[in-house]
């Protein structure tokens, strides 16, 4: 099973009234049209999110941070910059290491995955 997310940028009803002529055309949704083929198709990757808009195609890569293990909430406050820290943030490979970040910050029982 693959699973994705296309997450476009188009002109419609609802919201062309804030793009000029020119942007509305150049965002019309027949312009996505190549990637919901592709991602549809058997050839698609998994895991994937692509964005699109006015025939331009972007990946986007969700990342998340080494944290700290907190004790109480109030200290989600003052280690608020510690949590949010990206030097160290990592690329998932599958949803498993998100629980052995957690498990690694809270010294507990260790969980084998990739986390780079």
């Amino acid at each position: 099973m693959h699973v994705n997310c296309f997450a476009p940028m188009g002109t419609t009803r609802i919201n062309d009234f804030l793009f000029t002529p020119a942007v509305q055309l150049a965002f019309q949704p027949s312009k996505l049209t190549p990637d919901l083929v592709y991602m549809a198709s058997g050839q698609a990757p998994n895991r994937v999110i692509l964005l699109g808009g006015a025939g331009s195609f972007e990946r986007a890569y969700v990342t998340f941070t080494r944290g700290c293990h907190i004790e109480n909430g109030e200290e989600i406050h003052t280690r608020f910059a510690e949590i949010s820290d990206r030097s160290s943030e990592c690329l998932p490979e599958d949803a498993s290491v998100q629980a052995v970040v957690e498990l690694a910050n809270s010294n507990g029982p260790v969980l084998q995955s990739r986390i780079d």
